[in-house]
């Protein structure tokens, strides 16, 4: 990585080339519906929050994130409400997994945030707690959910 150019871009609402790229990727990662992601993004931008990332490797786009008020998690679990705000849908395409973008994308979401004055970030994982857990994230809880062993971490 170390060889490669990275590079970050706040998404903005005129960025629909990358809403639509965005949209694609969490449709096939997650089963999101695209319509929903468009509209999630379309309330980004460079002030305040939400707040979304692309990270491109030698102008190539291959992992994405962002900083929101809230997370689906907390729908199912409504004790989670009283947490805010949550680093959330990090995304790295998976020909490029395993090499530390993942990692890079959300080291620039969390100076982002910092920037912004936030004090506290928490995620919600059920794939990558190891990561989080090599970047200083603390856990805070446990639970099974839709057979799922869900992993609730923060970061101050």
């Amino acid at each position: 990585m170390n060889s490669e150019n990275l590079s970050y871009k706040i998404i903005g609402k005129e960025d629909t080339a990358a809403f639509t790229l965005i949209s694609a990727w969490y449709q096939q990662e997650w089963n999101m519906a695209p319509e929903l992601t468009r509209a999630r993004l379309e309330r980004c931008g460079n002030e305040g929050l939400p707040f979304h990332l692309l990270l491109y490797v030698n102008g190539l786009p291959v992992a994405t994130g962002g900083i929101y008020r809230q997370a689906n998690i907390q729908q199912p679990m409504p004790h989670l409400l009283a947490f805010e705000p949550w680093l959330s849908l990090v995304y790295t395409c998976p020909e490029h997994r395993g090499k530390g973008y993942g990692a890079a994308i959300c080291r620039e979401l969390e100076k982002q945030a910092a920037l912004k004055g936030l004090k506290k970030l928490y995620l919600f994982t059920y794939t990558a707690e190891p990561m989080y857990t090599n970047m200083q994230w603390d856990l805070t809880e446990q639970f099974h959910l839709k057979d799922r062993h869900i992993s609730i971490m923060k970061k101050s």
